[in-house]
């Protein structure tokens, strides 16, 4: 062999030799990492292969009126989730979506392709018993695919208050930054509207965690403990303010009309009864209802989804006079005993403002005027009031801001209270003081008010001006010992602007108006109890006039104070007063037969 081919060889032999041992560190190497540096990250790994860790959904708190009657209640439901990683036959899932959730194929798609990872359950849809059972039908032709109870909200009590209480679905983008993605997932339940969204951090509840040995299929063999075994914490139980009672018979009495009714306590604002109409069966807010049915309610012309109790705004009509009377009398500007004619008619300019009783009222001091809501009376008064001076005392009871009432629904519904930038924009400048407070004394004109502002206002009256704040909590409950966790405290304010004699004027006038000879509302007057209140017929110009009847009884120490509206429906002495006579006595009835019950508990 030559010395040039022994070289070569020798070259060779040292090539193969590198090439091992670089083979044999890279190996070694990579076993030093697999079983030392990344032994942690693949024992994770085969644990995930051979463990599930399941969300456990807490129960919803429950909710309560006053008397502790359950109203909103949990029963069964289902949640059918995917196992992205695990899911071996997605045609034949999609197959059985298509056949039996039509409505949800497309939206099963969509979390499919957005799933954050492929090892953890994806939420996919909700069902009853009766849709689960496809899915158990087929479980081992579909890896991968899991179910979980899922409580669905129940309504066990005979009224609806759907708008009050409002409704729990999936959680959306939009709320993922309103709640947070610290504490919500993709697929989890949170409240909608009104008092489920409102107190949805009381209602919720925390999550648990179960982990489940599975098989080589996927399917769960037994449960494993572990230090991040947790069980779910249940959502505080609500007590509310709300009187069942008294509630039933306020949406009875509204039937089918269009309006609101809100009923609350005077002294700290907690409202006994709320209606707003129409509205939505609670059950079918509760349900799976599909987009095009929730649409249909979207483009419904009459507004079922619209909370007229606090965002429905309208002119309060006579009832706004009250603010009037009270300016004149506590800025001096005229003496209750002040007098003016009525013949049907006031003339300002080339303007003919009529009365509503066409023959006229004759001459009236202002506690006749009140008692009989002469337009007229209060045409003459607003010539001697400035418009400046009006808005102060309106200000006082906070029309033109939100009462501060807990519920989401009175977002940028604060009324309007129509001031001199208001006016000048809307009117370029082309408008006169006295013919806008010839308008607006009578509660017409672009002045707008909600009915729970409405409700408000006459608890003030009812109190010479404590002014409270409307509410629908009395305490929440921690639902494992019925210990209280958090009750709102009453929140007032006291209007110490006005005297006591511009008081008396306006509450003799009220006082009147149900109990005197010739009162808007003798329909009220009851044979026991002592009742106050103001009829309004706020004209609309695009249909038939709106009702309303403010109130507050006992007179001298009320108990009870409310507003009802109907909309379009005419004048409110004929339509809006009956109803509040029926709720009048429904209250003062409960009083005396709860009270009853009371002593011959008391006495056993």
């Amino acid at each position: 062999m030559t010395d040039e081919k022994q070289e070569q060889l020798s070259r060779r032999r040292v090539s193969f030799v590198f090439a091992t041992v670089f083979i044999f560190v890279v190996i070694l190497g990579r076993f030093f990492y697999i079983q030392i540096l990344g032994s942690e990250e693949h024992y994770l790994r085969s644990e995930a292969n051979r463990t599930r860790q399941i969300q456990i959904v807490p129960t919803r708190g429950l909710i309560y009126d006053r008397n502790h009657v359950l109203i909103v209640d949990n029963v069964p439901a289902y949640a059918v989730s995917v196992i992205p990683y695990e899911l071996e036959n997605k045609d034949r899932l999609f197959q059985l979506i298509s056949e039996n959730f039509n409505s949800e194929y497309q939206n099963v798609q969509k979390k499919l392709e957005i799933a954050a990872t492929r090892y953890q359950p994806v939420k996919i849809l909700r069902t009853d018993h009766a849709g689960l059972t496809y899915f158990e039908e087929n479980r081992f032709d579909l890896p991968g695919v899991i179910s979980q109870d899922e409580p669905q909200r129940y309504y066990p009590s005979d009224i609806r208050a759907s708008h009050i209480l409002g409704y729990i679905k999936e959680i959306d983008e939009n709320e993922f930054e309103e709640f947070g993605k610290k504490y919500y997932k993709s697929g989890d339940i949170v409240g909608k509207k009104g008092i489920e969204r409102y107190y949805e951090d009381l209602l919720r509840g925390e999550r648990g965690y179960k982990f489940m040995e599975v098989d080589a299929y996927g399917r769960e063999v037994s449960e494993i403990i572990t230090p991040n075994t947790r069980p779910p914490v249940p959502g505080n139980d609500l007590i509310l303010t709300l009187d069942k009672d008294l509630q039933k018979l306020s949406e009875d009495l509204l039937g089918d009309s269009l309006g609101a009714i809100v009923v609350l306590n005077p002294q700290n604002g907690e409202i006994y009864a709320a209606v707003s109409r129409p509205d939505i069966d609670p059950i079918f807010m509760s349900s799976h209802f599909t987009q095009e049915e929730f649409d249909l309610l979207l483009n419904d012309p009459d507004k079922p989804l619209y909370n007229r109790v606090s965002q429905g705004m309208s002119p309060p009509g006579s009832t706004f006079k009250i603010i009037g009377a009270l300016a004149a009398l506590n800025e001096n500007i005229l003496s209750a005993d002040q007098t003016y004619t009525c013949n049907g008619y006031f003339r300002l300019g080339n303007k003919v403002h009529e009365c509503w009783k066409k023959e006229g009222h004759g001459t009236l001091n202002m506690v006749e005027a009140i008692e009989q809501s002469c337009n007229v009376y209060f045409y003459n008064l607003s010539q001697e009031i400035d418009l400046d001076i009006w808005l102060r005392y309106s200000r006082l009871f906070e029309f033109g801001k939100y009462t501060g009432l807990d519920l989401p629904a009175e977002e940028n519904n604060k009324g309007n209270l129509p001031t001199r930038e208001y006016l000048d924009v809307k009117y370029k400048y082309d408008w006169t003081e006295k013919g806008q407070m010839a308008i607006m004394i009578i509660g017409q004109g672009d002045i707008l008010v909600t009915p729970v502002q409405m409700a408000r206002f006459a608890a003030a009256i009812g109190t010479k001006g404590k002014l409270i704040q409307p509410h629908f909590l009395k305490a929440a409950v921690d639902s494992r010992t019925d210990s209280v966790i958090y009750q709102p405290e009453a929140v007032e304010k006291q209007i110490t602007e006005i005297s006591d004699e511009a008081w008396e004027v306006v509450r003799m006038g009220m006082h009147n108006v149900v109990n005197g000879e010739n009162g808007t509302a003798k329909s009220v007057r009851h044979s026991e109890i002592s009742i106050a209140g103001k009829t309004g017929t706020a004209e609309n110009p695009h249909g038939q006039d709106h009702a309303w009847f403010i109130g507050y009884a006992p007179e001298d120490n009320p108990t009870i104070a409310l507003a009802v509206f109907v909309e379009n429906g005419g004048g409110g002495a004929r339509v809006a007063a009956p109803i509040a006579r029926e709720i009048f006595k429904k209250y003062f009835d409960l009083q005396k037969i709860r009270n009853q019950k009371f002593i011959s508990t008391q006495k056993k």
